[in-house]
C-alpha cells in the first residue's frame, strides 16, 4: 500500500511536470465591461445619502427610475412631461464631468415607503470649464420604494436661468 504522503507528493510532482499553470500569471484578464466600470456623473445615489436607503443599481439609469417615472422641467412648459425613455435617451448624449447635488435649505421628508425631496441644489460641471458650473438649479423628486429597491419616480427641475433646463431633452 502506497502511504498518503507518498500519494500527495507524486501528485504534486505530475501537477509541476506537466505544467497546468496555476503558479504562472496569466498573460490576459478579462476585461470588465464596459457598463460595470462607467461612472455615474449624475451622482443620483447623492439625493438619498444620509438616509440609511440606497438604489439597487444608480450607474443604470434605465433601472434608477421607475417604469412610470416623469420629468419636468418647468421652463419647457407646466403640462410638459417627459417619459422615462426619452430623458434616459437624452441623459446619455449629454457630456458632463459631473452634477453635484447639495441639501442648501432644501428638505427631505421620508413618508411611508417615499422619500420627498424638495428644493434641492444642482451645479453641472462639463468638460473644459474647471470649477465653474456650466448649469444650475433646484430640483424636486419623489422617490418611492417598489418591490424592496428604492426607484426616482418624478423629477422637477427648475433650473436658474429663463432658458431649458439643462437636463430637459431638446423637442
Amino acid at each position: 500500500m502506497i502511504s498518503e504522503a507518498l500519494k500527495k507528493v507524486f501528485f504534486f510532482c505530475i501537477l509541476i511536470l506537466t505544467g497546468c499553470g496555476i503558479f504562472s500569471p496569466r498573460d490576459e484578464f478579462e476585461k470588465p465591461s464596459k457598463e460595470s466600470t462607467k461612472e455615474n456623473p449624475f451622482n443620483f445615489s447623492s439625493l438619498i445619502a444620509g438616509t440609511g436607503y440606497r438604489f439597487s443599481n444608480p450607474g443604470n439609469l434605465n433601472e434608477l427610475f421607475s417604469d412610470n417615472f416623469f420629468y419636468q422641467d418647468i421652463n419647457s412648459g407646466e403640462h410638459v412631461h417627459y417619459t422615462k425613455n426619452r430623458l434616459i435617451t437624452w441623459l446619455e448624449q449629454l457630456e458632463i464631468d459631473s452634477v453635484i447635488w447639495s441639501k442648501g435649505s432644501g428638505e427631505r421628508r421620508i413618508q411611508g415607503d417615499s422619500i420627498f425631496i424638495n428644493n434641492f441644489e444642482y451645479s453641472v460641471f462639463i468638460p473644459g470649464l474647471y470649477d465653474l458650473a456650466a448649469y444650475s438649479g433646484i430640483s424636486n423628486f419623489r422617490i418611492v420604494k417598489i418591490d424592496m429597491s428604492w426607484y426616482i419616480a418624478s423629477w422637477t427641475d427648475i433650473p436658474s436661468s429663463e432658458a431649458k433646463s439643462f437636463f430637459a431633452p431638446l423637442d
